[in-house]
């Protein structure tokens, strides 16, 4: 963990934003050239690559470590989202575009919920998991709530002062490796929900059939 605060984590994660912005708005202009599938498949790979770089990355490399998948995993999202609703809206009969468009953006909003949602719970277990046998290797004792509360807590919290108040320097300096350790135990478990995904998504794009999708003018 980095131990940033709220507004560090928010200018953070500026390379996530900026890229994905950017791909958002250049994605249009090559959806009559390249096709949805084309794009969707490019944005898919993107994607896939940042995941890949997160799941092998070391803890070592700190924040500059996933810069490069932040902008991949931007990059991606950017070129798929777009085109993924306009191939929706191109699919429907132009009575329906609306209901058609509409539909397409609940279905992100709902699958990326549920994706989010999964994905914390896997890190919350892996990690709470990791952190437990850390601690037991290290020989050190610790009550299950204090573990739980471990697990959810920022390295500059004060909950965590609290509890490494209960034990000597070197046990504090053990608990705290083992929590970094943990931390990126269930990031890397978490991010396999995402990387299964993206094959199935792959697939679907695979059998998109661009015959039946009628132009889109810009």
């Amino acid at each position: 963990m980095l131990g940033w605060d709220v507004l560090l984590v928010s200018f953070g994660v500026l390379p996530l934003m900026v890229s994905t912005a950017g791909s958002s708005m250049m994605s249009g202009r090559f959806y009559n050239r390249f096709g949805p599938r084309r794009l969707l498949f490019s944005g898919y790979i993107l994607v896939g690559l940042g995941v890949l770089w997160v799941l092998f990355m070391e803890p070592a490399w700190g924040y500059w470590g996933l810069v490069p998948a932040m902008l991949l995993i931007g990059l991606g999202g950017g070129a798929a989202v777009g085109p993924a609703g306009a191939a929706a809206v191109s699919a429907a009969h132009a009575s329906r575009a609306g209901l058609a468009g509409g539909l397409s953006f609940m279905f992100h909003l709902g699958f990326g919920a549920v994706g989010v949602a999964g994905g914390t719970a896997i890190l919350y277990e892996a990690s709470h998991s990791a952190l437990r046998d850390s601690l037991v290797q290290a020989g050190i004792t610790m009550s299950a709530a204090d573990q739980a509360a471990l697990n959810t807590v920022a390295a500059n919290n004060g909950a965590l002062e609290d509890i490494l108040g209960q034990f000597s320097v070197a046990e504090s300096e053990k608990i705290v490796a083992a929590l970094t350790d943990a931390f990126a135990t269930g990031l890397h478990d978490a991010y396999l929900l995402p990387l299964v995904l993206l094959m199935v998504g792959l697939v679907v794009i695979s059998g998109i059939d661009e015959n039946k999708l009628h132009g889109v003018d810009g």
